[in-house]
Order: structure tokens, then sequence, then C-alpha cells
């Protein structure tokens, strides 16, 4: 049976309600009679209760214990308190977690009014709840397993559960009577509460709280539910009143939308707050009750001079030339400090708001802010000032045991920047920001110089605004919590960044999502500096994924440009990409759905174990490999060379021949569409495996020496569809593939044919262009097919001659063509059809 809740019946009484009368001396009484036939206090338990609704009165019964309980001759009764009046057995085992529902309507009349499938239902309750009732449980034994009193008219202020369900707090669990402080079910509370078809508000069938800020009611509050935030965001000086356009969360019955936690009719940093505190990352369940209380103080005055400080306000301390604040506010900082240091130290729930406001301040041996504990801080650049911090090149701690603080700026908590100031930021000993949990940059001009790391936030880093310059000697943005698989992970969703960094620009331990943004990065010197085998300095590279939206993104690094140890996704986006390794590079898949991407310089252009390409312009020039199909880690394999890349496949240090040359192993490369132009010096298509064309237009110009090829794979090329010109050296062209559905001819030239010579194509009968096309190199072999080339026709090819078409990456289209050379006359009665001419 339920235990108070750390106080006897009466002291609840007391606590809870100012009028006690005779029924509920009475119902007292009855209390504490039943418990003399109690069991011991039972795993199966009250969770949520309907008296009164138009779907159905219904009870929910939730197994809040860790093994399963079988409800077999289990019973419920009201306050007629007789074990055995309605039949529970249905029920049957009940497993941990679950939920299981007794109403008095028909089963399947209630799931279908709530959308439930799988729950277990009980329909035809004949013994109906009222406004002030009972709700007992029995077990087989015929012992009451669990008891719960109310009534709104019994117990004045307690809930009616009317049309609208009262879930239990799970911390309340034990309680036998109803609270006051016990709320009635609204749409999209942290129960997750839905409306029903009868426009009643509950959530029968689970008991698993939903976060406020769980907008997408996953359980978690992830990317996505960040995603919904920011786009409600307005700031202070905006209502969304009427709501706009770009707001898709639904407002309630006071118009209030759930990202608005201080119900203020705007969505600012404040509401940040709140929901920072709620996050949890994906697929990391999130507390119900996460937030922080929000409360505007009148704002407190820091101002610096030099080696004083003085203090207009609550909540702070003065200690020579440190400033401590020590609870939830605003703080204005302004004036210098020559050696001193701002400290947060707020055990308070609550947002810790500074504002610098044309504020310099020096440290020779730490940080020069140390959040050391806080709920939230939010540190806002005033309008139009500008900031100036700066730490020491040795800190000294008071235990030696720790190493914290380490950055110029340095939060153990959660914090924000934005405003439309300027910060100015050397962190001579490490990094120059830091916070342990999550970062989130909303605005301002901030400068950041640092001798290792720009700006970290170890659980996850968001930008969403702000103009950023970083120049490190170590990541430029970094997320590294390697504890927490859903953590680790930046996503920028707009503003401008300039990095330049001695290491990696943008580092995430797990995932990198981009939609929107200017990104510039300079990684490890850039594309024309050796690689240092020992420091990765990649241009972008989130360990697990990459997934990349929008934005414009111009990347110059001495390695990979874009790389990730598992997957990248490429949507949309306008790429500029010069890189002393791989353009994009994924050690298990890549995939290509849209954007403009030009790779003016690279060892290899794109690079994975499997390669998609869907839609969008691709542009490769390359050392080696335009497009390379391999396994391994940058053209390395692991142990096995038959297993694929994320088991470890290929030979170390072999960058090919990781499966069955037969049947192409386990590496493909899938072009189904897009506009994709190549300019190798190595192989053009390179798969160690299949490749299989179904659409697009694919351009290659090859190499030139005899070593590589235009088009080369291991197992078989198909094409059904889409244009494929390749042209290259001759010595190991090869011919698509006979299981092809679409005809494709290979032709060997017995002479060079010089740079920009035309190649075309016409049907021998209607004139009918079918290709002209001028490469970049000089040539000796080509590989061509089209949708245009149909079976048995006859064509003719030239050499040379001048077109009117227009030309680019040097396919013309339309115009005339006055012919060169003619060269042969050929029909395409095969599917691959090989022509060799003088």
């Amino acid at each position: 049976m339920r235990a108070n809740k750390r106080e006897n019946s009466k002291h609840i009484y007391r606590k809870y309600l100012p009028k006690i009368n005779h029924n509920t001396t009475a119902i007292l009484i009855s209390t504490l009679l039943l418990a003399i036939t109690t069991s011991s206090k039972g795993q199966v338990q009250i969770t949520e209760w309907l008296y009164s609704g138009t779907d159905g009165e219904f009870i929910e019964f939730t197994n809040t214990g860790d093994t399963a309980v079988d409800m077999t001759g289990w019973s419920f009764s009201d306050k007629s308190e007789v074990p055995g009046v309605i039949d529970l057995s249905g029920f049957g085992t009940v497993e941990p977690g679950e939920s299981v529902i007794l109403t008095e309507a028909e089963a399947s009349v209630f799931a279908s009014a709530w959308n439930l499938g799988g729950t277990k239902i009980i329909g035809g309750l004949t013994e109906n709840l009222d406004r002030n009732d009972q709700i007992n449980l029995y077990n087989a034994d015929g012992l009451l397993e669990d008891h719960l009193v109310y009534g709104d008219s019994d117990y004045p202020g307690t809930p009616r559960a009317r049309y609208a369900s009262c879930n239990i707090p799970d911390a309340d669990y034990d309680l036998t009577m109803a609270q006051v402080d016990w709320k009635l079910a609204t749409e999209r509370d942290s129960f997750g509460s839905q409306v029903s078809t009868g426009g009643d508000i509950a959530s029968p069938g689970r008991i698993i709280g939903y976060a406020l800020s769980d907008y997408d009611m996953d359980g978690d509050v992830g990317v996505s539910d960040f995603a919904t935030f920011v786009s409600c965001f307005t700031g202070t000086d905006e209502s969304y009143e009427p709501l706009l356009a770009e707001i898709s969360l639904s407002p309630d019955t006071n118009g209030i939308i759930a990202a608005d936690a201080d119900a203020d009719y705007d969505v600012d940093l404040i509401d940040f707050a709140v929901f920072a505190n709620c996050f949890s990352g994906e697929g990391n369940r999130a507390a119900t009750l996460c937030g922080c209380s929000i409360d505007e103080d009148t704002a407190t005055e820091i101002i610096l001079n030099v080696d004083t400080i003085n203090i207009n306000g609550t909540n702070v301390t003065a200690d020579g030339t440190t400033a401590t604040i020590t609870g939830p506010g605003k703080y204005i900082i302004s004036g210098s400090l020559s050696d001193g240091q701002i400290i947060v130290n707020s055990e308070d729930e609550g947002l810790v708001e500074i504002v610098l406001a044309d504020a310099e301040i020096s440290n020779s041996t730490s940080a020069a802010i140390y959040v050391m504990e806080a709920s939230f801080t939010s540190l806002i650049l005033a309008d139009g000032t500008e900031n100036y911090l700066s730490d020491g090149q040795t800190y000294i701690y008071s235990d030696a045991t720790v190493d914290e603080p380490g950055s110029c700026i340095f939060s153990k908590d959660s914090m924000a920047i934005s405003g439309g100031g300027e910060l100015d930021i050397y962190g001579n000993y490490n990094d120059a920001i830091v916070s342990k949990d999550k970062l989130v940059i909303y605005g301002g001009t901030i400068n950041a110089v640092s001798v290792d790391d720009g700006i970290r936030g170890k659980d996850c880093l968001l930008v969403y605004d702000g103009d950023i310059s970083i120049n490190c000697e170590g990541d430029g943005l970094k997320s590294d919590n390697e504890d927490d698989p859903n953590m680790g992970y930046i996503c920028i969703a707009g503003g401008s960044l300039n990095i330049n960094s001695g290491s990696d620009g943008i580092s995430a331990e797990t995932d990198i999502i981009i939609s929107d943004g200017d990104i510039s990065i300079i990684s490890g010197g850039g594309h024309t500096a050796a690689i240092n085998s020992d420091i990765s300095s990649k241009g972008i590279k989130g360990l697990e994924t990459v997934t990349i939206d929008g934005g414009t993104l111009s990347l110059n690094c001495a390695d990979d440009a874009i790389h990730s140890n598992n997957a990248i996704t490429i949507n949309s986006g306008s790429f500029t990409i010069a890189s002393g390794d791989d353009g994009v590079h994924a050690d298990s898949t890549l995939e290509l759905n849209g954007g403009t991407m030009y790779i003016t310089s690279c060892y290899e252009g794109l690079e994975a174990a499997v390669i998609t390409i869907n839609d969008g312009y691709v542009n490769v020039v390359s050392s080696d490999d335009g497009i390379n199909v391999a396994g391994g880690t940058d053209g390395s394999g692991g142990t096995d060379p038959w297993q694929p890349p994320h088991m470890g496949g290929g030979i170390p240090g072999d960058p090919g021949d990781p499966g069955d040359p037969s049947t192409g192993g386990d590496y493909f490369l899938y072009i189904n569409g897009g506009y994709i132009v190549v300019n190798a010096t190595g192989d053009g298509l390179d798969a160690n495996g299949n490749i299989e064309i179904t659409g697009g237009t694919i351009l290659v110009n090859g190499p030139t020496a005899d070593n590589n090829n235009a088009v080369d794979f291991d197992g078989t090329c198909n094409i059904s569809g889409g244009t494929l010109v390749a042209v290259g050296s001759s010595q190991m062209a090869q011919a698509l593939s006979n299981s092809s559905t679409q005809r494709s001819i290979k032709i060997t030239y017995n002479q060079t044919q010089a740079t920009g010579t035309l190649l075309h194509i016409q049907n021998s009968t209607t004139g009918e262009e079918i290709v002209t096309f001028a490469s970049e190199k000089y040539y000796k072999s080509c590989v061509f097919s089209s949708p245009a080339l149909v079976a048995g026709a006859s064509y003719k090819l030239y050499s040379g001659g001048s077109s009117t078409g227009t030309e680019n990456d040097g396919l013309y289209l339309g115009g005339d063509y006055t012919p060169g050379t003619l060269k042969t006359t050929f029909t395409t009665s095969n599917i691959a059809t090989n022509l060799s001419v003088y």
C-alpha cells in the first residue's frame, strides 16, 4: 500500500488541506482499516485516473517494478472496498514498465479514441467512479496492493479529473490521497498527454513523462527539438503573437507556445536557458522535470577599476580583483582589471546573465571568467561595445590535483553567448572558450586566439548566429564528450565562421550537422602544407556522422576537407574545397543528394566504401583518383581483406582490392543523378568493387598515363540511364559491362587526340547529335554511354571540327557542328561496343 510522504496522514491533511470535514475523517479511518488487510507494498500501482470523460472514465495501473507480474485473479473496487468486484485477470502478465487500462468504455472503442495499439485494456467497467471516490487494487489473495482516495469536494484544491485526467507524479506513487500540487492533464504536458477523439485530455497507456522541451515527444530533447526552438526564436523585441509562419508549435488556450517558458509572448535567451537545461541529446531520455527557474531581477553593476571592484546590487562579493557572483540574476560588467577574475558560483536554480559592456579583464595565472556552478549562464556582449579577455601562459591551482579552469572563459555548466557587441579573447594557456556541458552561440562578434582549441563545448556546441573568427594551434570548434554516445556533437545553423587552425577546423566526437552559415576553414596550413601524421588537420571531422543541409563552405585543408570515420550525407550547400588529401572522405558511406561542390585540388576527390550520388553538382580536380570506392581509413584498410570497412576490411597500407575481384567485394559506387565533372591524374572513377549508373551526367577527363584508367572497376560497371563521357589513356581502358541495359561504346584511338579536340558522334541517318565533347587533356580512349544510343542504329564518329553550341565543362549542347575528320561509322549491335580507330 502507498506510504505517506515522510509524514503521517494527519500531517498531510494539515500541510495540504485547510479544512477537515466529517467525510474526510471517515475516509481517514477507512484508510487505516484497509491498511490492516494489506500485503507488503506492491509494484503494480495506480498512476492515472479520469472519473468522467466523453470517451469513458478510466484507471491506469502500471508495473513500476523490475519483474513481471501475473494479474490473474486480481480485482478492483471503488469505495465499496470489496475484493473481487471487478475481475482484472484479463490483463494477464504485465511486464516491468507496462501500463494497463480499466475503463467503462468498450475496449476497442477506447483504444480507437486514444489511438492505442498493443495496450492491454479491460472495458465495460460497471462500478463507475464518482467525483469523490476510492480506487482499490487487490491481488489474487484478496490483499490490497494499492489504494487511492480522491475528490475535490472532500479535499478542496485537489484536481477534479473530469474530461482531463490526473497523472500521479512518480515521486508520489507512495501517497494514498490526492494532493493539491497534482495537476490535471494538458496537451503535450510532461506526461505526453494528448486529446482523444471526443476531446478528453490524458495519457492512458503510458507513464513515461516528457520534458517540456521535448517538442516531438520522442523521449529525448535532441537536435530536432533544437531546430524547433530555433524556428521559434524571436528575441526580446518581437512577439510571436499572432503566431509567426515559421513557428510549428501550437499555442495553448492562453496563446502560449511550449518554447516560451516564461510565458511572455516572445522566445528569447531566457527561454533558451530552460531549453538548454533540458537538452539531453539524441536517444538519451530527458528528465521530465528539467528546466530552471526564470527570475529577472534588477541588474547588478560590477564596475572594474584596474585593481579594485565596485558593486552596485546584490549576489556579488568582491575580494581584491576577484568578483564572485553567488546567485541567479543579471550582472553588467564594465571597466578593466589588470589581473583579476569573474567567478560564478551560484548554487540556486536560475539563470545567471552576464552582460559585458566595454569590459577588459586579464588574468596572469587563471581564467578571466570562471563559471564554477550555475544552472545556466548567458554571456551577452552588449550592443556596440568592445570587450577584451585574456589569461596567462601558466596557471596556478590551489589544489595540485585539479586542472580546472583551463581556458580564458571556462564554464563547468551550460552557457550561451549572444549580443551585438565584440569580444576579443586570448587563450594563452590552452583554449579560448570552454563549456564542460553545452555551449550555444547566438550572436556577437567573437575573435578568438588560442594556443590550443578555439571554442569547445564538451557535450555539444551549437552555433546559431554570430561573426566568429578563430586563430588557434589546436582545433577551431570542438565537442569532445567521449563518455556519452549521445553527446559530443556540433550543430551549425547560421552565422559566419572564419577558422585558421593548426589541427582540425571543426571536430566532433560524434556528429556534425550543418544547416546554414558562411564557413571558411584553413586547417594545418592549407592544402599545400605537408600532412603531419601525428596531428589531425582535417577541415570538418565528425567521427560518427557528418550531415550538411546547407551553407557556404570554403575549405583549405592539409588533410581531408570533410571527414567521417563512419558516414557523410550532403543534401545541399555550396562548397569550395582544396585538400592535401581527400576532398570528402567517409570510411563507410558517402551520400550526395544536392549542393554545388568544387574540389579544386586534392589527392582523391570523393572516397568511401559505398558512395551514392543522387543529385547535385560535383567538379573534382585530383592528383590521384577523382572518385574512389575503397575500404579502410584514408586509403588504408584493416586486417581482413574480405570484411567491409566497418568490420575492419582491407589490407593495411593497400589502397584497394578489399574484396573478391570477381564480385566487386563490398564496395559500390552508385550514380543515380546529378552532374559530375572529374579531372583526374589517377583513375577518374575507381571502384574496388562495382559501379551502378542509373542517371545523371558524368564527364571524366581521366589520366594520360597508362597505369591508370578513366573508369576502373574490379567487379562490374552497369549503366541503365544517364550520360557518361570518360576519356583517358588506352592501355588499361575498360568497356562497360555487358550486363548493362543501356548501350555504350569504348573507343580506342591509334593516335593521341590533342587537348580540346572535339569528339563528335551523330546518327548516320538523321544527323541527330548524340554527343559533342572537348577534353581538358589529350587522350587515347573514350567510354561513352547515353540513352540516345539505340539498338542497331548507325552512327558516325568524328574527331575535331567546331560547334556553335553552348559549352559547359567541355560538353556542347545545341548549335551546329562543323565536321572534322570522320573516323569511323559503326552500329550498336551489342550492349557494349568496342571500336578501334586510326
